[in-house]
């Protein structure tokens, strides 16, 4: 009789391990399943951001080159423009001005300078030395078939803030009018855009700069950072450095957050 209850003792324990498996082994599976299910899907998502900033910024760029094109070429911006340049008095200069400044207003510019061939900005008046850098360096070593020009974004640390500038000649290149955007509007606020709500979901910008890759948007989880956080190039983890070197696609990588 002992032995018929060892024997169903031990059967029971045999049994009760199996099913516990069994269900351990399912919720395993289960939770593998549905976390496989969790990546794809994230995946899908971070794809079809992707191409949607991709497809924006692509169609912003286009857009911003044929208004810089179609302003420098425009009857009254050219008549005014050629009325200064015969006669540079302080009317037709006013005049002129104003021109820029009524542009400046129906598309939405931060602002329209006019410069010389060396980039000295003679319109406006009043600016800061930092744009005329920025203008000057562009305009360094231009060629007649590149224009318009664009700087992409450029940090001045005087007004601790980034400047984003179009440039098209006018006068046989003897004159420029750069057309500068609010880059918070033209480009940071459209990027910090998350289709659905994410705890982790970020993009940012970021250009190589001697030997590392520059950061020129804000991390959002490191506030602060534009044109401060670099990645080296020879970081083989870093999801940044493997685009920089042409891959594309989903990738598994460490995030600067480690």
């Amino acid at each position: 009789m002992e032995t018929l209850n060892l024997k169903n003792r031990t059967y029971y324990l045999v049994l009760t391990t199996a099913l516990t498996l069994l269900i351990l082994a399912l919720g395993a599976l289960i939770f593998i399943n549905q976390r496989k299910a969790r990546i794809e899907e994230s995946e899908k998502e971070i794809i079809s951001v992707a191409k949607s900033k991709i497809e924006y910024f692509s169609r912003w760029y286009a857009d911003e080159i044929n208004d810089a094109k179609i302003i420098t070429s425009g009857k009254t911006f050219q008549q005014k423009f050629i009325n200064w340049e015969k006669d540079k008095s302080a009317i037709n200069l006013k005049e002129f001005a104003e021109v820029l400044t009524q542009l400046k207003h129906e598309h939405d510019y931060e602002e329209i300078c006019l410069t010389d061939i060396n980039g000295e900005i003679i319109l406006p008046g009043s600016f800061l030395k930092c744009k005329e850098k920025i203008i000057k360096e562009l305009l360094k070593n231009f060629s007649t078939e590149n224009f318009p020009l664009f700087s992409d974004l450029q940090y001045c640390k005087d007004e601790k803030r980034a400047h984003l500038f179009f440039i098209n000649p006018v006068s046989n290149f003897q004159h420029f009018i750069a057309f500068e955007l609010n880059s918070e509007k033209a480009i940071y606020n459209y990027l910090n855009q998350w289709p659905t709500p994410s705890n982790t979901g970020e993009i940012y910008l970021a250009r190589e700069h001697n030997d590392s890759l520059l950061v020129i948007s804000e991390l959002r989880f490191s506030p602060g950072s534009a044109f401060k956080f670099r990645y080296s190039l020879d970081d083989a983890n870093a999801a940044v450095v493997k685009a920089s070197k042409g891959y594309t696609g989903i990738v598994h990588a460490i995030d600067y957050r480690g």
